[in-house]
């Protein structure tokens, strides 16, 4: 096995797991600590670039709730490193990781990760309190953080698995940080309403990305289909079922999108804006995407030795 995923859940060689590898490998691949770190990090990821957006098309900028948006988008990349840890069996060997940033996808993984959150304490301590920005650093988060979803995305690139090594795994992962980035868009500028007045261009910049985030999630659904049809059938083990073989589970995330919709346009088109409801789009997708996740994994179907 490669070694781009040396310390994954899935990084067990063949040779020690045997002839029923792939199953076991499966089961790893579904501690929780790998997922609150992806959907953290992708969370944080499409509220920077939410919050950016927002204040790029309101010249003026409204830099008290940007700041609120990019302090969540810290405290969610500072979760997401600390769940990491807890799929590590030597926490203190990560430093490591540094050792093979030219071989690895998982060490550029390592270093991203907290190089994205020095650089959100940096964007917050320089953003003035009062008009303008430093649009030029947050550009650069921007790409910063588009960076980091490429190298999460090359960790599951391996030739021997059809299903991740193609556009679906990056486009869902881009699906993630834009549907979960901009209803977290939309909860804060609900939220922060109470205290900076509800601001057009959050809504509209958060609007826009779920729209996106839609058409890559309908995307993926489609690559998905296609390649779970071309599997070779020549596997040395008994094929396990396609991400989008699991009926129950592909309706129940496409119910929480659905329901999640409901929540937002309940948010935006009610009398009053109300935070509960944006809350609750969020946590839709983020159950969905839990359930993503899940048959990410349960994808896993390796050919050849």
């Amino acid at each position: 096995m490669s070694n781009e995923i040396v310390g994954h859940p899935l990084s067990r060689s063949f040779a020690e797991d045997g002839r029923k590898a792939p199953e076991a490998l499966m089961r790893r691949g579904a501690d929780v600590s790998l997922v609150v770190f992806t959907l953290c990090i992708q969370s944080a990821v499409g509220l920077v670039w939410v919050g950016c957006t927002a204040r790029w098309i309101e010249a003026q900028g409204r830099n008290g709730l940007f700041r609120v948006q990019m302090a969540v988008a810290l405290g969610l990349t500072v979760l997401g490193l600390a769940a990491a840890l807890g799929h590590l069996a030597k926490p203190r060997l990560a430093v490591l990781a540094l050792r093979n940033l030219k071989q690895s996808w998982l060490s550029r993984e390592v270093v991203l990760a907290p190089l994205s959150a020095a650089a959100l304490i940096w964007l917050i301590w320089r953003t003035p309190a009062g008009g303008g920005g430093v649009v030029g650093l947050e550009i650069g988060v921007c790409l910063l953080g588009l960076v980091l979803l490429g190298a999460m995305r090359g960790v599951y690139h391996i030739r021997a698995v059809p299903v991740w090594h193609s556009a679906t795994t990056g486009l869902a992962f881009l699906a993630s940080a834009l549907m979960l980035g901009g209803a977290l868009g939309i909860a804060a500028a609900v939220l922060g309403g109470a205290f900076f007045s509800i601001s057009g261009s959050a809504l509209t910049a958060s609007v826009v990305a779920i729209v996106f985030g839609l058409l890559a999630k309908t995307m993926v659904v489609i690559l998905l289909l296609k390649i779970d049809a071309s599997v070779p059938e020549h596997i040395w083990y008994a094929k396990t079922a396609g991400p989008l073989k699991s009926d129950r589970i592909f309706l129940f995330s496409m119910g929480l999108i659905v329901a999640g919709i409901i929540c937002l346009a309940l948010t935006l088109t009610g009398p009053t804006a109300l935070p509960l409801w944006s809350f609750a789009a969020f946590f839709c997708f983020a159950a969905a995407e839990i359930l993503g996740r899940h048959r990410f994994y349960k994808s896993y179907q390796r050919i050849g030795l």
